[in-house]
């Protein structure tokens, strides 16, 4: 992966491991596992996309005021053409049953 040796630079961890995650259509999302942590990185194109994750960093700090479970956005730069934004990985097994019923109370707390 052309981004391995900046992520680690910005981490300031070695890679263990990088495997791609589905579900975006505009960002490449990769699960990153250090030998400390385990992230979400999201990648694009900061011409096509500018401030993207900037704005993203926005929306999740936002939830995360209302108690609701949000990843930690690590950090957000950019890189020649590209933006990175590196997340929290939240492990979906350790989501309480209850997570999304407590979600949406929290998520409408948002909108008051």
């Amino acid at each position: 992966m052309f981004f391995k040796q900046i992520i680690e630079e910005k981490l300031s961890e070695s890679i263990i491991n990088i495997t791609p995650l589905s579900g975006g259509d505009i960002n490449d999302v990769y699960k990153i596992i250090t030998k400390q942590n385990t992230y979400v990185l999201k990648v694009n194109d900061k011409n096509t996309f500018p401030e993207m994750f900037k704005k993203e960093k926005l929306g999740l700090e936002s939830i995360s005021i209302t108690g609701a479970r949000a990843p930690k956005v690590i950090q957000t730069f950019t890189n020649f053409n590209n933006q990175f934004l590196i997340l929290e990985y939240i492990d979906e097994r350790s989501i309480a049953n209850k997570f999304w019923r407590n979600f949406a109370v929290d998520l409408a707390k948002l909108h008051k």
